[in-house]
Formats: C-alpha cells, sequence, structure tokens
C-alpha cells in the first residue's frame, strides 16, 4: 500500500461522496413544493452516507497507516483485530486514534473541537434510526453540516496520515 494509492482512493471516497451530494442539491432544487417527503428522504439517505463515508475514511487511514509504521507479523497481527470501523461516535474515534498514542488522540482531539464534536454526536445519533427506519427529521438530518465535516475530515486525514 503506497502513499499514492492511499491518497488515491481517499480521493475516490470523498469524490463519490461530492457527486451524491450534488445530486441531493439538483433533486431538492427541482422538487415541486408538494414533495417535501422525497426531500426528507434523500436528506436521510445523506446521512447514512457520510457515516459511511466517516467508517471508510477511519479504515483506510488506519490501516495505511498500520502498514506503513510495520510489516510483516506485526502488520498481521495489528490488521486482524482491526477489520472494520466501529460506530463512531467521538469516544470511539478517540479511543481507536489513543492507540496510536497520545500525541495522535492529541491531533485528534485539537480537531475535534466543541463544534465538531456536536456533529458528530448528532450524525451517529442518527445513524442508526434512520438505517432502521425510524422516522427521523428536522436539523440532526440536514446533510450541509454533515458534508462540511466530511469534507474536514478527509484533509485531516490526508494531512495526518496519507502524506509521507
Amino acid at each position: 500500500m503506497t502513499d499514492q494509492w492511499a491518497r488515491t482512493e481517499a480521493l475516490a471516497i470523498r469524490d463519490r461522496l461530492r457527486a451524491e451530494h450534488d445530486r441531493y442539491k439538483d433533486l431538492v432544487s427541482f422538487l415541486p413544493t408538494g414533495k417535501l417527503r422525497i426531500q426528507e428522504d434523500s436528506r436521510r439517505y445523506l446521512c447514512l452516507r457520510c457515516a459511511g463515508f466517516l467508517e471508510k475514511m477511519v479504515f483506510l487511514t488506519v490501516n495505511y497507516y498500520l502498514s506503513k509504521k510495520s510489516s510483516g507479523p506485526v502488520l498481521a497481527f495489528s490488521t486482524s483485530y482491526f477489520r472494520q470501523a466501529p460506530n463512531l461516535t467521538p469516544d470511539a474515534l478517540r479511543k481507536l486514534f489513543a492507540r496510536f498514542g497520545e500525541q495522535d488522540l492529541q491531533r485528534l482531539d485539537k480537531f475535534i473541537d466543541t463544534s465538531r464534536r456536536d456533529i458528530l454526536s448528532d450524525l451517529l445519533s442518527t445513524r442508526n434510526p434512520v438505517a432502521h427506519g425510524d422516522l427521523v427529521g428536522g436539523a440532526k438530518v440536514d446533510p450541509t453540516r454533515y458534508i462540511e465535516f466530511c469534507e474536514d475530515f478527509y484533509n485531516w486525514c490526508i494531512d495526518n496520515y496519507l502524506t509521507d
């Protein structure tokens, strides 16, 4: 796994999310007034996609970082315990990155300030209810702030883990 491969993969993951967000914006601009349920369905879908994006970025980042810092049996051992990213509540994310050491935890804590922590908490508190068909609406399913968080998280991963 090379730096270029990891960055290319991360870019592809981000670009797919951006494209879906662009299609959402197009859809909303063309919807007739009486079709707000379609808009709500699309908003919920984008929440799921943002949560999935974060999981994929964490999985890619952690696996790349492990492959960069270790090899052979140590890499096999470490990746055998990391088959998928957990539901990424702020606490789960902190615990995961704390496993790399205090410096990594501090970098994450600096990135996930109070505002971003609230956004991540809201996203994860809506993910499971939406995935299981519960009715969730209002500001918690507003995709704009989740898309912005995903962009920021993508940049943070690139700057801190997916570079030389």
